[in-house]
């Protein structure tokens, strides 16, 4: 038994010589850092860089508002409502005044009402710079 165990004992190892020659250590050189590759990596953790883009970003987006405004513009404003009562009201004969050469204003007693509907006022406007 004690030759079986040496045998299988020294079969491991040259087992585990033969396959450990291709795990030996390599030597990684360290990557090359370019300038662009600095500059991109100093542009990407500064503050100061980053604020100022974002700022040509806000100046550009206001460029962009300012040339929205000049072109025309169309908007419609409606208005609608209906009363919660009528409106009467009666004017007598007379009650603006009495003319020698027509006589009473208004001629005879006048009863004024609204019925009760529903009104609207629509307005469409249109603006801006026309550029042609």
């Amino acid at each position: 038994m004690s030759v079986l165990r040496i045998t299988v004992s020294t079969g491991s190892l040259w087992l585990l010589l033969a396959t450990g020659n291709g795990a030996r250590a390599q030597t990684v050189s360290p990557a090359v850092l370019t300038i662009d590759d600095a500059v991109a990596a100093a542009m990407k953790s500064n503050r100061r860089v980053q604020s100022s883009i974002l700022d040509v970003s806000r100046a550009g987006e206001g460029t962009a508002d300012v040339k929205t405004e000049r072109l025309p513009h169309f908007q419609v404003y409606f208005l609608g409502g209906e009363a919660l009562r009528s409106i009467d009201f009666t004017i007598p004969q007379g009650a603006l005044g009495t003319y020698p050469g027509t006589g009473p204003i208004p001629g005879q007693t006048s009863k004024i009402s609204t019925p009760r509907t529903f009104t609207g006022l629509v307005l469409g406007v249109v603006r801006g710079m026309f550029q042609g």
